[in-house]
């Protein structure tokens, strides 16, 4: 949540008035720490299941490009193929991490043509979902080109600053 307003408003409600404020110790502290590192690990699996649908379908993917490429001794697009791929690896820098919706959204950028395609040309009752696109991806005469990846992963903003540092406000409560 971000809403400061909203919170403290919904505290207020659940608080008692007998309810006492502490200044942070250590205790506080480890606790505060524990739930950034929690956070930080599980923060792929927070996104919209379409979005980590999208995001487990590009690494399957690009790891199938990325192999054609070996084999074909294409190196920019072997590379490119490789570095966006482990963009969507869990890990984080001191000064940056990535941005998993951005990536996510990049990548449904990039199937929507296909997806579109299918859902006109498709005459079944179900609706056609990402999973259903990942084979048709690898398929040489759909595969997304080397220009469409550069265009679009180059572009984007995939960067953000660590969780810790863009947590501004924690409210704990340590029994």
């Amino acid at each position: 949540m971000i809403d400061l307003d909203a919170i403290t408003t919904c505290l207020r409600r659940h608080l008692g008035p007998d309810t006492q404020s502490h200044p942070l110790n250590e205790e506080a502290g480890d606790l505060v720490n524990s739930f950034i590192q929690r956070l930080t690990q599980a923060e792929r699996s927070l996104l919209p299941r379409k979005k980590r649908r999208a995001l487990d379908q590009m690494a399957v993917v690009l790891q199938r490009y990325s192999r054609r490429a070996a084999e074909t001794g294409d190196v920019e697009r072997f590379e490119l193929c490789d570095e966006i791929r482990r963009l969507a690896q869990p890990r984080s820098t001191d000064d940056r991490s990535v941005d998993y919706r951005a990536l996510a959204d990049c990548w449904l950028t990039l199937i929507t043509p296909l997806w579109v395609q299918r859902l006109r040309e498709t005459r079944k009752r179900r609706p056609v979902r990402i999973g259903d696109l990942t084979r048709e991806l690898q398929k040489a005469e759909n595969e997304i080109t080397t220009r469409e990846l550069r265009t679009v992963f180059d572009g984007a903003a995939l960067y953000v600053a660590p969780l810790d540092r863009r947590i501004v406000s924690t409210i704990v409560g340590v029994p």
